[in-house]
């Protein structure tokens, strides 16, 4: 099967891609799609690896409600988490104050650690809450 990238039109405008990519100097959402022997392509597409990063950033933000079920689900009461952060207040603040937490949040990348969670762990939990 021979694919080809294209720039996927359907994405353009919508999140994180800017109806008018090129005056802000961004790139264009690609997508891959297949190509029949005679060259053309085709609607099929395929959708390309993602690196764990690409598929972090992509990941939907946690209500402040699916983010203490995931730690009551492994165990964590919003004590023990609020142990973990000890005296950075900056990270307390948005520990206690959020209402939405991305996986890529600078204050979620710092506080898995401090709970013992590995970013592969923390993409399970992730992908877990996302959907209670």
């Amino acid at each position: 099967m021979k694919t080809i990238e294209v720039v996927d039109n359907a994405r353009v405008g919508k999140k994180g891609f800017p109806r008018h990519y090129q005056a802000h100097g961004a790139e264009p959402p690609m997508k891959l799609v297949v190509v029949s022997e005679s060259g053309v392509p085709s609607d099929e597409t395929v959708e390309p690896p993602r690196t764990p990063e690409e598929a972090r950033e992509r990941m939907q933000p946690l209500t402040r409600r699916q983010f203490w079920l995931a730690a009551n689900s492994i165990g964590l009461s919003k004590s023990d988490v609020l142990a973990a952060v000890g005296n950075d207040v900056e990270l307390q603040i948005e520990v206690e104050e959020s209402t939405e937490f991305g996986r890529t949040y600078d204050s979620i990348v710092l506080l898995a650690p401090l709970l013992g969670i590995t970013p592969e762990q923390l993409d399970d939990i992730w992908n877990w809450a996302s959907s209670v």
